[in-house]
């Protein structure tokens, strides 16, 4: 039964990180942040914001996305280099 309990708690763990916050606010056209996340393309962003954001590994990812491990890899390290000269005002 110890498993059973430790699998319980791990799909806890993945359901609360799948949570959306109560309250959203609409996002600021004129933040760096959001510049920078519409600058990506779809893919890049969806990777991006599931790695960072989420927490989520490569292989997570590409098994949500369809995609291999190694393209979410790739899209999260360009999305990267884009931050690295993203201007925060």
């Amino acid at each position: 039964m110890p498993e059973l309990e430790v699998l319980i708690r791990q799909q806890q763990a993945d359901d609360t990180r799948l949570q959306r916050p109560e309250v959203v606010e609409a996002p600021d056209p004129d933040d760096w942040r959001y510049r920078f996340l519409m600058s990506l393309s779809r893919m890049q962003r969806a990777c991006f914001v599931l790695h960072a954001g989420g927490g989520f590994s490569f292989a997570e990812i590409g098994e949500m996305l369809g995609v291999h491990r190694a393209a979410v890899a790739k899209h999260v390290s360009r999305a990267y280099v884009r931050l690295r000269g993203a201007d925060p005002e």
